[in-house]
């Protein structure tokens, strides 16, 4: 047999045995290679890398290192959709046993935190959906065109695209950890992000006796505000990131400015002052910086 691995591949004679009247072999009984004849190392390189690149970008990258052509794409988005599903298991056994805990402290946040105030110490939030384009569930190999006619256009198919929210939170190390929903091998989730994420903040911050000062950082939505409700159960301290916040304010001034110009003039000392965290900018100095002009 042919065993791959990230330097390349080699033959490995395998021979099978008689044991308590079951046939078995020497991978079996020393419990390697129990998924596959590829080595642990090679499934992880390419699991890690696949999170960067797409799998025929990966499967380049394996030949390119090892001089082999070890797998293809198809084989690496197996391992990675194997790799997944026992990590959910994982998170799913975990988050099973940390909230049948009943003891655990229930985590408070504080309602208000001095964002501005370098001293203070935050625990940062990110809550976000991820849309990618949905693939299909087999290759179809590719026919060869027929004859083209005359002003027929083939039509187009789009796949639906697959949203998934992910939580980026900070730990107690300051280091950020990813969390996303468990799923099954259909692709449905097993259990809910706001399960996810509750298990992770109890397991992280469940012995902290003071509230939390938790800043979420996010695009405002309205199931953002209710998971983290459901997490922590009360309002948490949320900043609108800065792509949104320039969005709902050219928003704005498109319903306010009386034309283009007087809009850029205005978004142009607002998006100024909203970079310094300066808020509460009084009228008369708005009015001095040379960006206000009346119309005539």
């Amino acid at each position: 047999m042919w065993i791959k691995t990230i330097h390349g591949k080699f033959v490995f004679s395998l021979q099978k045995y008689q044991f308590d009247a079951r046939e078995t072999n020497y991978l079996t009984e020393t419990n390697q290679l129990q998924e596959g004849y590829v080595s642990a190392r090679l499934q992880e390189f390419c699991a890690y890398y696949s999170n960067r690149i797409s799998y025929e970008e990966v499967a380049l990258l394996v030949e390119r290192m090892s001089g082999e052509r070890l797998l293809s794409d198809q084989k690496i988005g197996q391992i990675v959709t194997d790799t997944a599903l026992k990590i959910s298991q994982e998170i799913h056994k975990n988050t099973i046993a940390t909230l049948g805990k009943v003891e655990e402290r229930v985590v408070k946040v504080s309602s208000q935190v001095d964002i501005y105030n370098p001293e203070a110490k935050e625990i940062l939030l990110f809550d976000d959906g991820i849309q990618v384009k949905g693939q299909k569930a087999h290759r179809q190999p590719i026919a060869k065109p027929a004859e083209e006619k005359t002003n027929q256009f083939p039509s187009k198919l789009k796949n639906s695209a697959i949203s998934t929210d992910i939580v980026l939170m900070q730990k107690n190390t300051g280091r950020f950890e990813y969390i996303a929903a468990p799923i099954t091998t259909d692709g449905k989730e097993l259990l809910s992000l706001t399960d996810i994420v509750k298990a992770f903040v109890r397991q992280e911050y469940g012995r902290e006796v003071a509230p939390l000062n938790l800043v979420a950082v996010t695009d405002g939505a309205r199931v953002i505000r209710q998971r983290l409700f459901a997490v922590f159960g009360a309002t948490v301290m949320a900043i609108l990131d800065w792509y949104h916040l320039c969005k709902k304010l050219r928003e704005l001034m498109s319903m306010i400015a009386a034309n283009k110009i007087e809009k850029a003039q205005h978004l142009k000392f607002l998006l100024a002052q909203l970079w310094q965290g300066r808020t509460a900018i009084d009228a008369r100095v708005f009015k001095t910086s040379g960006y206000c002009k009346k119309s005539r």
